[in-house]
């Protein structure tokens, strides 16, 4: 059972590290994409930002099922007495 799980969160940090590389070429075809010489290149770079659009979803996923610890039990009563003013307090000061 061991060898099964940490075989799963090795092919999960596999994951997360191909997102984090496709996130770098979405991030760079962006640019490329604004300051393209002529039609084809932009239309090229768009095409390859489109489909790297995958990668941040993706990455946001896999990286909160590495976080997850399946010993921790979260309640509801946590959740909205914990969790909920931590992510409302960010976005208010951020």
């Amino acid at each position: 059972m061991e060898i099964t799980k940490r075989r799963e969160i090795f092919f999960l940090s596999e994951l997360r590290a191909i997102a984090c590389i496709a996130i770098v070429i979405l991030h760079t075809f962006y640019a490329v994409s604004v300051y393209a010489p002529d039609h084809t290149a932009r239309i090229a770079a768009l095409t390859t930002r489109n489909l790297m659009m995958w990668a941040v979803p993706c990455f946001v996923m896999v990286s909160g099922a590495l976080l997850l610890d399946s010993a921790r039990e979260v309640t509801y009563r946590k959740i909205f007495r914990k969790y909920i003013p931590r992510v409302l307090a960010a976005l208010v000061l951020f």
